[in-house]
């Protein structure tokens, strides 16, 4: 189970073609989060609902001011991060190798080949955490 969806709402979620976007930050992967907690909660729902409805969900919120007030409003009481910010996407690719991630599904999880429906994924799509963007178009 992942902290904030039990097994059966990821399942109704892949059932309806549905993608989850595995968080970086302490609230969702314990109070030390780091690449390999990265790659064994993205491990996890690959194996109930399959490759092809993960990804990462990158969402590096700011950890003062307005927005940490409205997190800790929520009930947010850490926001750690697994890497401090896109320049250690690295890390979490290596993680994900070192748990036996193909290269293939690796590419997916990190939004190499977006789902058909998702917003671009017939246009483009980003292959590592450089962002190289390229065409898809014929």
């Amino acid at each position: 189970m992942t902290t904030d969806l039990d097994d059966e709402r990821l399942e109704a979620l892949a059932s309806t073609g549905g993608l989850i976007g595995v968080h970086f930050y302490a609230t969702y992967l314990g109070p030390t989060p780091n690449p390999e907690d990265v790659a064994k909660q993205v491990g996890y729902s690959r194996g109930r609902i399959g490759i092809d409805h993960v990804a990462l969900g990158v969402n590096f919120f700011p950890t003062q001011g307005a927005w940490y007030e409205l997190q800790a409003a929520q009930g947010t009481t850490e926001l750690r991060w697994a890497v401090p910010d896109m320049a250690g996407m690295p890390q979490i690719t290596r993680a994900l190798v070192e748990h036996g991630f193909g290269e293939g599904e690796v590419l997916k999880v990190l939004g190499g080949e977006f789902p058909p429906g998702l917003p671009g994924g017939d246009e483009w799509m980003i292959i590592d955490s450089h962002f190289h963007v390229f065409d898809r178009r014929p």
